[in-house]
């Protein structure tokens, strides 16, 4: 089966990180893209850059992509820098009852589980489209909302009881009981290669769940 490629990427982050590097850096990248799986230094992990569908906004990421490898800020799952890379099995789901739509994946590794959320808009075949929110639908700003949302459609009353109202991050606590009950249930899971900005630290609150 083709590996999936880009399954989900947002236009405006990819050219906010793009506005960022420097004229003659983003030369070097360049020319480093017409390589193909460019080994980052320091992470042990190379990056397949075969060239996906020919989009001008992935040909951008790709270049992006390789301006942070030179430049020593992408990381591995356990170890992330700035960015992290690697490929996880994630159990994931998208949702309508949250305004904007979402799609949540929540995977781990021995030491560190790794959470991962965004607008549904920035994924491949719902691009471009009017996607519908139900009414009433609670409105996602923060991660901090997101994770709320999920605790009360996804847990139980007796689950959501038990978690700690205070202490610690609310968005760790959260994805870690979501994790917990996805494992084993019917959520969809599948492998996905990820290149993500590290936003929080849920190395800590894992390895004591």
């Amino acid at each position: 089966m083709p590996r999936r490629t880009y399954i989900y990427y947002s236009d405006t982050k990819i050219v906010e990180q793009r506005n960022q590097v420097p004229p003659s850096r983003w030369k070097r990248a360049v020319e480093r893209v017409a390589g193909v799986g460019v080994t980052v230094a320091g992470t042990g992990v190379s990056l397949d850059l075969r060239s996906p569908e020919e989009e001008p906004i992935l040909r951008t990421m790709q270049t992006v992509c390789m301006d942070l490898g030179d430049e020593g800020r992408i990381g591995t799952f356990d170890e992330p820098k700035d960015y992290f890379y690697g490929s996880l099995v994630f159990y994931y789901d998208t949702y309508k009852n949250t305004d904007p739509p979402v799609i949540v994946l929540v995977g781990a590794t021995d030491q560190t589980l790794v959470a991962l959320g965004g607008s549904r808009e920035h994924v491949r075949g719902f691009r471009g489209r009017q996607i519908p929110v139900e009414k009433d639908a609670p409105s996602i700003v923060m991660e901090t909302d997101l994770a709320g949302a999920l605790i009360g459609s996804e847990l139980p009353a007796e689950r959501r009881a038990r978690i700690p109202s205070v202490g610690g991050d609310a968005r760790a606590i959260y994805m870690v009981e979501i994790y917990k009950e996805w494992q084993g249930s019917k959520i969809n899971k599948m492998e996905f290669e990820v290149l993500a900005r590290k936003e929080g630290d849920l190395m800590h609150v894992y390895r004591h769940m």
